[in-house]
């Protein structure tokens, strides 16, 4: 099923900028949180497996909120309103796994 309105390249580049977004807000989170304001934590391999979970959980939220929830909707905040919502769906995930850890 695609999105009526869209082109396929049109498809393509939302992607693409989805997942640059995502690259670099978990970066930037990985710098402030992971290596306490410095890229230390780039020479920990463990760490670059939580960064590939966090980009691959953020980017798959926007890929369905931009699928299934802006499916009618062809405005300019597009890309905007999936990333808004693929962060919070991605902190609420963040929330769930800290709430399921914390009972063991």
């Amino acid at each position: 099923m695609s999105t009526p309105h869209l082109s396929p390249a049109k498809l393509r580049q939302e992607r693409l900028i989805q997942a640059v977004i995502s690259v670099l807000i978990v970066l930037y989170f990985s710098y402030i949180d992971e290596g306490y304001n410095d890229f230390r934590w780039m020479k920990n391999p463990g760490d670059w497996l939580f960064f590939a979970l966090y980009v691959g959980v953020l980017f798959g939220v926007q890929f369905l909120v931009a699928r299934f929830v802006l499916t009618n909707y062809h405005g300019r905040g597009r890309i905007f309103i999936s990333f808004v919502l693929g962060l919070a769906g991605l902190i609420g995930v963040g929330m769930l796994i800290g709430f399921f850890v914390s009972l063991f």
